[in-house]
């Protein structure tokens, strides 16, 4: 991708379970947002002997720790350091490393990660989205943005579940014989007043969806009980 060629001191980019953007500019997250998951559903990672350093390390906890989810172990190494966690970098660390795991931040926002051994940065959520923030919150489209990449993040309908959200935004492609089932198919057209989807058409984001918009929140009552 080019997007990850704009990085070259990044040992990984990955995608992040941040449920709102901290980067305006198109850039990569800020470094406070890894205090969310990053999300190992989408992971670029460049080959040096830094990477393949992390790697071995995580693939060390998860041997030692047969119960530990892989995307936890992913982020217990990514926050040893001081920068991103509640983490106090070992003292005994020789003094480049240590620098590194106490405020090893980049211009990029690429920051170092596992105690100053590895650079990573966090990709944006409204180009590289989670399925909050593209099915739920639609952070790109009121962006205008055409995302890289949508990954269908945990929801409670499994595997079919999260099918059906990429089916139900036109991202996915089913064979003809889905739409000719045999016995076929229950439809159906609301009939809602325009006045009542009114107060929905006059914001621009999600952010307007609060218990201190009170039209909005009445609105929404009417529509639950109609």
């Amino acid at each position: 991708f080019e997007y990850f060629a704009q990085f070259p001191e990044a040992d990984f980019l990955i995608s992040s379970d941040h449920l709102q953007g901290t980067s305006e500019d198109g850039g990569l997250e800020e470094v406070w947002a890894a205090h969310s998951p990053a999300n190992i559903g989408l992971m670029f990672v460049r080959s040096n002997d830094r990477s393949m350093h992390f790697m071995e390390a995580w693939q060390k906890l998860l041997a030692d720790e047969p119960e530990l989810w892989d995307q936890n172990g992913f982020n217990a190494l990514l926050r040893r350091n001081s920068h991103t966690h509640h983490y106090k970098c070992p003292t005994d660390l020789p003094k480049e490393q240590l620098e590194r795991c106490t405020d090893g931040i980049l211009p990029s926002r690429v920051f170092w990660i596992n105690e100053g051994t590895a650079t990573l940065g966090l990709l944006p959520v409204h180009l590289f989205c989670g399925g909050h923030q593209y099915f739920v919150d639609k952070q790109p489209q009121h962006m205008d943005e055409v995302p890289y990449s949508i990954h269908a993040t945990f929801q409670y309908g499994g595997i079919n579940g999260k099918r059906h959200r990429f089916r139900e935004a036109k991202l996915w492609a089913d064979d003809k014989n889905y739409y000719n089932h045999p016995s076929g198919y229950i439809t159906y057209n609301p009939n809602i007043p325009e006045e009542m989807l009114a107060p929905f058409r006059t914001f621009k984001n999600d952010k307007a969806l609060t218990v201190h918009n009170v039209s909005i929140v009445k609105a929404h009552f009417d529509l639950v009980h109609f």
